[in-house]
């Protein structure tokens, strides 16, 4: 409906708070009393006021849902950056305010290598990680998997171990099998992965 004054307009209250009830019902018996110098309610008039009103509660709604929106938007754009696979090979994408580099991903894989049996010594792989980094591999963590059984004499045992020769890359990663001289080799091993 188009506006019958033509140019007058009731503008919203910028310092509104919300009241409840506060809009209410103009009853039959109430006086017909519109905008005006000297009118009830600051000039609005009796009939106005319910409309400021009205038009008040509306603009704080509307504010707010642009804030909500906002806020929404962060939220998702925040769980966008968690990101993973949960396997025996998998990784952990988590975003990160970085210290130095900004709003980046650091990522956590992990995994499994099974030798199917104890191998001699010598360097093993290459192993690929689950997702290559984005960047770099700051860190590889063997752990040894052995065949020897529970409660056997295992303190000069062999250990999987990460060759400087070798350093990971962004995809992949070598391991050494340091054997000691009549103990069993390493069955495999499991590692962890830091990088970004």
């Amino acid at each position: 409906m188009a506006n019958p004054t033509g140019t007058t307009y009731l503008t919203e209250n910028t310092g509104y708070v919300w009241t409840d009830g506060d809009i209410y019902e103009i009853v039959q018996t109430d006086q017909q009393e519109g905008a005006a110098i000297g009118a009830s309610f600051g000039g609005l008039g009796v009939d106005n006021q319910p409309h400021q009103l009205l038009l008040n509660k509306v603009k704080l709604t509307h504010t707010k849902q642009l804030v909500d929106e906002g806020n929404i938007a962060a939220l998702q754009a925040f769980e966008a950056l968690f990101s993973g696979s949960m396997a025996q090979n998998g990784f952990l994408n988590v975003g990160v305010n970085d210290a130095t580099r900004g709003l980046i991903n650091y990522t956590a894989q992990w995994g499994l290598v099974d030798f199917g049996g104890s191998q001699p010594e010598g360097l093993y792989g290459p192993y690929s990680f689950p997702a290559p980094f984005a960047n770099a591999c700051y860190l590889v963590l063997p752990v040894t998997m052995t065949d020897e059984a529970p409660g056997s004499s295992a303190q000069e045992d062999n250990v999987i171990m990460i060759s400087s020769a070798y350093r990971p890359t962004k995809s992949q990663f070598y391991v050494w099998n340091n054997l000691i001289a009549g103990h069993n080799g390493a069955r495999g091993f499991y590692y962890l992965a830091i990088g970004y």
